[in-house]
């Protein structure tokens, strides 16, 4: 079990609850990923990835942004990568944590990224939702069935061929081959 407490990331045995190991992690802004034996955190400016044998750092990164403004949203890990928003979304080796790719978007990033078999998708803060492709990085999808909300935070869910679109009060299925909404 991996958690954040004060500026600690902790690993705590599942059966006893006892500690197995702590590192001091600098204020987290967010729940840590578990994938492959790495524990991914963010805070408000860096991704960093520990070692959950033992805790150590094995890499950490800082996207670069124009306007000084943004906040590392929780990584999506698929295939050797961990994708991450910001002001755009970036594909990170999950070895090293280099760049692997940057897809853009015309405006900020403001969930964390959601990864399915073929597609990453993203909501920005301008209501839409884009789903890039995991290889590659081309934009390969989009929908607008959230583009009159006021606030568009939630990362998406995927189940099965259904993404699900949250607002604080909104629900909408969209197809995850073609975008159409279900309901």
């Amino acid at each position: 079990v991996y958690l954040i407490a004060g500026r600690s990331l902790f690993s705590l045995d599942a059966a006893t609850g006892e500690t197995e190991w702590s590192v001091d992690h600098g204020s987290a802004a967010t729940a840590p990923v578990v994938a492959d034996g790495t524990v991914y955190t963010s805070d408000n400016s860096t991704l960093g990835a520990y070692a959950t044998r033992d805790g150590s750092q094995l890499w950490s990164h800082t996207p670069e942004v124009s306007d000084g403004l943004m906040f590392v949203e929780n990584p999506a890990v698929r295939d050797g990568r961990v994708f991450v928003g910001a002001q755009h979304l970036q594909a990170l080796s999950a070895d090293d944590g280099g760049v692997q790719g940057t897809a853009q978007v015309e405006t900020e990033v403001t969930g964390a990224p959601t990864a399915g078999p073929d597609r990453v998708y993203v909501p920005t803060d301008a209501g839409q939702t884009y789903g890039f492709d995991v290889g590659d990085g081309t934009r390969s999808w989009q929908s607008s069935a959230m583009s009159e909300a006021f606030s568009y935070e939630i990362s998406p869910v995927l189940a099965d061929d259904t993404l699900y679109l949250f607002t604080d009060d909104r629900i909408v299925a969209v197809s995850r081959s073609d975008a159409s909404v279900r309901w």
